[in-house]
């Protein structure tokens, strides 16, 4: 009862399978981890800098350090009488509809997303990466904010006459 060579060639084969199987398996849950962790840090990081961390070229150290930063901080004047006059729902489209474009904004200026405190926002220049022009971005981009809601609003009010007169 001793295995031939036809069975030790029919076990070969189904091992390789097997093998490849498994290491088909190992790579799929590897991409699944690495594309969940790609989407968990775009929500906070600039494109680029996700690109970077992803390389390995940047290494985020989750226990901290000190740091000179510069900190923007953005609110909607008012909010709170303008969120009476419309429903849940037209709130939280608006809402999201603002955070999505100033987040463009500040990846833009290569701000870092902190956080949104309500209808505030909060983006950090000068962590994880530092650069001599991060209080010059921060400035620039919190002026591209300006205008971008200025157009938002002029959309939300259907109000192009507005627009028409800014762009000219």
């Amino acid at each position: 009862d001793a295995f031939n060579e036809e069975n030790l060639q029919l076990l070969s084969s189904i091992a390789g399978q097997a093998a490849v199987a498994i290491e088909n398996a190992m790579l799929l849950s590897r991409i699944e981890r690495e594309a969940e962790t790609r989407a968990h840090l775009q929500r906070y990081l600039s494109p680029a800098l996700v690109d970077q961390v992803q390389r390995g070229d940047l290494n985020l150290d989750m226990g901290g350090n000190l740091k000179r930063l510069t900190l923007l901080f953005s609110d909607i004047r008012q909010f709170t009488p303008f969120s009476e006059r419309y429903t849940a729902q037209e709130v939280v489209g608006m809402l999201n509809r603002y955070f999505e474009v100033m987040v463009d904004v500040i990846f833009k200026y290569g701000g870092t997303l902190d956080k949104f405190i309500g209808d505030a926002t909060m983006a950090v220049w000068g962590a994880p990466v530092a650069t001599p022009k991060d209080p010059l971005l921060a400035v620039r981009a919190g002026l591209d904010m300006q205008k971008e809601l200025f157009l938002l609003n002029c959309l939300f009010r259907s109000d192009c006459a507005s627009l028409n007169k800014f762009l000219n």
